[in-house]
């Protein structure tokens, strides 16, 4: 367990209205109000006493000022701390916990202040009076006098350290989803004022050459996150530029900083990619497009280079949208350069919108052709879309060529919510009939917290009744935050409950310390913020970078920034680059600088490319840096590809260049299909053979290009059995493409047995995916033993997404043991996921002691996302192992 601090206490005092004005000094003593904006806390913004009441080392006085009319003279609200009515007692404190503390006072103090600021702009200039100013003073003063009291009241005044760091996390957060009102003055806000203005966050480029725009916002806003200026240069000249952080620069919705769409004369529209100094934006495909409308407002588009010269665009020379004044929507052909029917870029030949009254595309279907039904490559027919009065989509359907919901897609209905700036802050996944469901990662509903940038910082996933879930990649919720510069300075993981994830070698939150412009340490911390080393030892990682950001080295230190005492010796990987930027060499050191294997003799891994940038061989070589006989004796891997990239041949080779095998495979190649997945695949012996036993596989797959049977041949394409017993697989896919089982044959194409015995295995998943039961079954279809000594196993889940049961069956659907003597497994579970408790069952339902003496297992439950095994009980209640370990 964590040992236990010193208890140190400390207490808060309010007052019960806010202040109306405000100057920064006051007659009670001669020291300056403190704004939260200035900074953090330090013990000299505190008077220093001999003495306190009631045993406190510390008090804070904090609150919020806020004028009795917003005005533009008068128009700032902010949390402040008094100096001198903030007392601390003098050498009875600890200087972090303590101050820590007080600081989070003042930081509940600025959430409240955020929150009256939020609602002060959404009521607007012309919603405010007097009354109105004062009934939300009063409002916001009693919960923060409410959070202020619970904030002590939980945390017993700093003493209870679990509790204490919950709310500092607690409060992180709020900060974090009130970042967009930090400003403390209120005429700052565009939403407050609504003048006129030609910034937005967001726009809408219809079909029909029009912009629409949404989320207005003031000049001085354009200095965070993404903005757009338009301007109008007569009725036949409309200017879009794109700002990032107040900079045009390429990007946004044209992905270019600046677009000009022009009206030549009546019906013929070019629309302009340019960069900032106005110059065409040769990056993009297209530089130019030009569209005219003839009589029966048929739409033909071209598209031309930098150079104003005809191009193609995804071998697309022409695209012409007739248009159909019955349903008002196109429908397109594309044409090469030769006049033909040609596919467009989803792989469609033919496509029709449909637009609604503000001439946004509401509907698209994609075509053969002949004019049917046909999926594009994300296996989609068609697209539905709703939209906001924002011209957000708030609503997005997707189906299959047969018509039916794109049941394969993790989310083929979703639904988006949107904050005040144009941020999506919700995406909730529906069903078919409109009802929350789960999507390919077990979660239903992400929401999503942006700073004033307009960066993700906080996300996190809830179940469909909008409760706290981990998620099939093991989280609740990720937290970024970020420096002045824009750079990542925290990356964290948590369970719910504030419970911090670490990964599977013990790495929790990371931090980051930029030196200059070259070297990165990235520090392993705790749930308490603590530089921790992971379970090899180390606790900062130092990253160094060239010119071009490719990292050229990686140092592992410990909490002491010395060399970590890894257990290969290994303390620094260091890398090169060709002029491509691909990775050439890399090489492994000791701590004294010295060249140290990694694994076998290898110290250095050198790469080659060919010219379109593929990994052609891979060398080894010792810490002599001479060739190394490595690991299965292979020193060398050559590869052949297509022009596309994919892998077409691989190639084993040892120290004299001599043809050596790996599992008694010399060469591997591969055919690929149209999809460019593996069809077939010949292996061959260093003779140049192929080998014995299974040398061909052949590989089938179906619409969605999941892998629906495999097949196994032996040189003379002969079906033959491999290692398992079967010579072929068929893998069998429920609607959303989950696989639900596998099926075994022999080479007559009989159900046969495996050498487990086992013909079929099927999964049962709920809605989220996961398993509720697996079973086996022999090639008769009658229940069997699986390779793991039951017939089927059943889960049992808590709404978080985490098992809370376990149990084993035999053949008999009768409960059995396990290799320790357990049949069912009971999991009790803490509001984060993990487990607090472990009961183990016998077969006859009994609660029995393991092969262990085990029968009941107890973890303490931490911050820290670590098990930490308190006591071990037999199923009397009696304590057989009280060893506190990890």
């Amino acid at each position: 367990m964590k040992p236990r601090f010193h208890i140190i206490l400390s207490i808060i005092i309010f007052i019960c209205i806010l202040i109306f004005g405000f100057t920064h000094k006051i007659s009670s003593g001669d020291k300056e109000m403190l704004l939260w904006s200035e900074g953090s806390l330090v013990w000299d913004d505190f008077t220093e006493v001999r003495n306190m009441d009631d045993d406190y080392v510390a008090t804070i006085y904090s609150n919020i000022a806020c004028p009795n009319l917003i005005t533009e003279n008068t128009s700032k609200v902010y949390a402040f701390m008094n100096p001198n009515i903030s007392e601390r007692l003098k050498d009875e404190y600890d200087s972090y916990n303590v101050l820590n503390h007080e600081q989070y006072h003042f930081n509940i103090t600025e959430y409240c202040a955020r929150l009256l600021r939020k609602d002060l702009v959404s009521r607007g200039l012309g919603g405010l009076s007097l009354k109105t100013i004062k009934d939300l003073k009063i409002k916001y003063i009693k919960k923060l006098d409410s959070l202020q009291k619970a904030y002590d009241s939980i945390t017993d005044h700093n003493s209870n350290w679990k509790e204490q760091r919950q709310w500092e996390l607690k409060i992180d957060d709020w900060l974090r989803q009130t970042s967009y009102y930090e400003n403390e003055d209120i005429y700052e806000y565009y939403d407050f004022s609504k003048n006129r203005t030609r910034f937005f966050r967001s726009i809408y480029f219809t079909f029909t050459h029009k912009i629409l725009t949404s989320y207005p916002i003031g000049e001085k806003d354009i200095k965070h996150g993404e903005t757009y200026e338009i301007l109008y240069n007569g009725h036949k000249e409309k200017i879009v530029k794109f700002f990032k952080d107040g900079k045009l620069i390429n990007g946004g919705y044209f992905e270019t900083a600046i677009t000009k769409i022009i009206e030549k004369e009546k019906d013929v529209f070019e629309v302009h990619y340019l960069n900032s100094d106005e110059s065409y934006n040769q990056n993009l495909k297209v530089s130019l497009r030009v569209s005219s409308l003839d009589a029966k407002n048929n739409l033909t588009t071209h598209y031309f280079n930098g150079n104003r010269e005809r191009i193609e665009k995804n071998s697309i020379y022409e695209t012409i949208w007739r248009y159909d004044s019955n349903t008002e929507s196109y429908y397109s052909t594309y044409l090469d350069k030769k006049g033909r029917i040609t596919l467009n870029k989803e792989g469609v030949y033919h496509q029709k919108r449909v637009l609604d009254e503000k001439e946004r595309t509401i509907l698209i279907e994609n075509y053969d052709k002949r004019r049917r039904l046909k999926n594009d490559k994300e296996y989609i027919a068609r697209r539905e879309l709703v939209y906001n009065e924002e011209n957000r989509k708030i609503y997005y359907r997707l189906y299959d060529e047969k018509e039916n919901f794109a049941f394969h897609l993790g989310d083929y209905h979703l639904a988006y919510d949107y904050d005040e700036r144009g941020n999506v802050i919700k995406v909730t996944s529906l069903n078919k009939d409109g009802k929350p469901t789960y999507d390919d990662n077990g979660a239903s509903i992400y929401e999503y917290t942006y700073d004033l940038f307009d960066r993700e910082i906080l996300i996190k996933r809830f179940n469909k009744t909008h409760q706290p879930i981990i998620a099939n990649d093991d989280y609740f919720k990720q937290v970024k935050e970020y420096d002045s510069l824009g750079r990542i300075q925290l990356l964290a993981y948590y369970y719910p409950d504030y419970v911090l994830k670490y990964s599977d070698d013990l790495w929790g939150a990371t931090k980051y310390i930029y030196e200059g412009d070259s070297i990165i340490k990235e520090q392993n911390l705790d749930a308490y913020g603590d530089i921790v080393q992971n379970e090899n030892n180390v606790a900062i990682t130092k990253k160094r970078f060239n010119r071009r950001n490719k990292m050229i080295s990686e140092i592992y230190l410990d909490v002491d920034g010395s060399f970590a005492k890894m257990d290969d010796g290994i303390v620094e990987y260091r890398y090169q680059y060709d002029e491509h930027g691909n990775t050439i060499e890399t090489s492994t050191y000791d701590s004294i600088g010295s060249l140290k294997e990694f694994e076998s003799d290898v110290a250095i891994i050198k790469w080659e490319y060919d010219e379109n940038g593929n990994k052609s061989s891979t060398t080894y070589f010792n810490a002599n840096n001479e060739l190394a006989i490595a690991t299965d004796r292979i020193t060398y891997n050559i590869y052949e590809y297509r022009k596309d990239g994919k892998l077409l041949e691989r190639r084993n080779y040892d120290i004299n260049k001599k043809s050596t095998s790996l599992n008694g495979v010399f060469k591997t190649k591969f055919v690929l299909n149209n999809a460019g997945l593996d069809s077939i695949q010949f292996q061959y012996e260093s003779n140049g053979k192929l080998k014995k036993g299974v040398a061909i596989t052949r590989f089938y797959y179906n619409k969605y290009n999941n892998l629906t049977r495999t097949e196994y041949y032996d040189s003379s394409n002969r079906r033959i059995r491999n290692l398992e017993g079967v010579s072929a697989v068929n893998y069998i896919y429920n609607k959303r493409q989950y696989k639900v089982g596998n099926v075994y044959f022999n080479e007559y194409n009989r159900r046969t047995n495996n050498n487990d015995g086992v013909s079929f295995e099927f999964w049962a998943l709920n809605e989220l995916g996961h398993t509720v039961y697996l079973k086996y079954l022999d090639k008769k279809s009658k229940p069997a033993i699986g390779p793991n000594g039951y017939h089927k196993i059943e889960y049992e889940w808590a709404s978080l997404g985490e098992t809370t049961r376990t149990s084993y069956f035999g053949t008999d659907l009768k409960p059995i043991e396990d290799e320790y003597g357990t049949a069912i497994y009971e999991y009790e579970l803490e509001p984060s996921g993990m487990y607090t408790q472990i009961k183990r069952y016998n077969k006859k339902g009994e609660l029995s002691e393991n092969t262990l003496g085990t029968a009941i297992s107890k973890y303490t439950p931490y911050l820290d996302g670590l098990y930490y095994l308190d006591e071990e009980l037999n199923a009397l209640g009696e304590v057989v192992n009280d060893s506190i370990s990890k």
